[in-house]
């Protein structure tokens, strides 16, 4: 190997890439990965389409080009790093053969969109999985938030937009009955609502064993009113406050 190519081995070497790539985490590894090749001077080589240094030989531009995409290709799995190294391979016209053609073009992008589709897929999945939610019959309170709120940062993963609001809508509409007061409560005095402070006081209410049967909830009402706070609602009773 050249001089040459020895210092820009040597240069990508130092940059510690802790994330491999994998099908679940594009978005977190291209960041560093793009940073690095940034560092070095050379990020148009992965955003210009046959980019080339007029300053460079040809020898030095070749050089570039395979030492940038052997790095990418080993910050990949193996799954990620085979897919990728063929779709960078193209047959000779005389000889019949694949060649390797490494251009970082077209590896970064062709990254990119087998990623996104993923992405989007993923998406998709844990969308519906999301919306169509509901809580389990045997499932208390806390159980039922805390596996909505994973699933809910698996969305956001996957770039979902949801907002704040219609998070809080979603968790409400996927409890089980028999919290139509606790409901009540909340769309009365959260306000604006938010997905944390709904979280927030569904926990609350759990801990405090305030689940009541429908019936009982209603009967129970007229002795029940929420006073709220600048830090959260307090329930009182006759035999508090």
């Amino acid at each position: 190997m050249h001089q040459f190519s020895q210092k820009l081995v040597s240069t990508l070497s130092k940059f510690s890439i802790k994330i491999v790539l994998g099908d679940d985490n594009y978005t977190h590894w291209c960041s560093p990965v793009y940073e690095a090749i940034r560092t070095i001077g050379c990020r148009s080589y992965l955003d210009k389409n046959k980019y080339r240094d007029e300053t460079l030989s040809d020898e030095q531009h070749d050089q570039i080009k395979f030492v940038i995409c052997t790095w990418i290709l080993n910050q990949c799995d193996v799954t990620n790093g085979e897919r990728a190294r063929d779709e960078l391979a193209t047959r000779d016209p005389i000889t019949r053969k694949n060649e390797i053609d490494y251009d970082p073009y077209k590896l970064w992008l062709n990254l990119e969109t087998y990623h996104d589709q993923i992405t989007k897929a993923k998406l998709a999945h844990v969308s519906k999985a999301l919306i169509t939610m509901t809580q389990h019959r045997s499932d208390s309170l806390k159980m039922h938030v805390e596996k909505f709120n994973t699933l809910l940062r698996e969305y956001y993963r996957f770039r979902g937009d949801m907002t704040s609001t219609q998070a809080a809508q979603t968790l409400i509409g996927s409890l089980k009955p028999g919290y139509e007061v606790t409901i009540d409560v909340i769309y009365r005095i959260i306000k604006p609502l938010t997905y944390e402070k709904v979280k927030q006081e569904l926990l609350d209410t759990d801990e405090e064993k305030s689940f009541t049967s429908p019936a009982m909830a209603y009967a129970n009402h007229s002795e029940t009113h929420s006073a709220n706070t600048s830090h959260r609602i307090i329930r009182c009773t006759k035999e508090v406050c």
